[in-house]
């Protein structure tokens, strides 16, 4: 059990480290081409995570890279809006405030009013 507690410390901290650093990421061209894989892979499956702490940062982490460019046919933008929308009913209020933070960012996305 307390493997599986350090992975998820260090995935919350990972996770804060690359967010912090969001604004450099997202205008340096070689490394805004990777963030959409990090997220599809590394912050998606969190929304559904038994760990508050790990969904409250998922949603924090849209937050920070809600400007980044999706290069898919859409699916991506519906499906992190869905797993923001269902956050927003979360058992725990942080991650609820999370989702709602994140949801501002999101509508204002090109083609978000399509899902929402």
């Amino acid at each position: 059990a307390e493997d599986a507690m350090k992975n998820h410390v260090e995935k919350e901290g990972s996770l804060l480290v690359i967010g912090s650093l969001s604004d450099t990421l997202l205008k340096k061209k070689i490394f805004s081409a990777e963030i959409e894989g990090l997220l599809v892979t590394s912050v998606f499956p969190d929304f559904n995570s038994p760990v508050g702490y790990l969904r409250c940062r998922a949603c924090w982490m849209i937050q920070r890279f809600s400007e980044v460019k999706w290069t898919d046919d859409g699916t991506y933008l519906r499906t992190v809006i869905q797993l923001v929308l269902q956050r927003l009913s979360d058992p725990a209020l942080p991650v609820q405030i999370e989702a709602s933070k994140a949801l501002r960012y999101l509508i204002q996305t090109p083609g978000a009013e399509v899902t929402i």
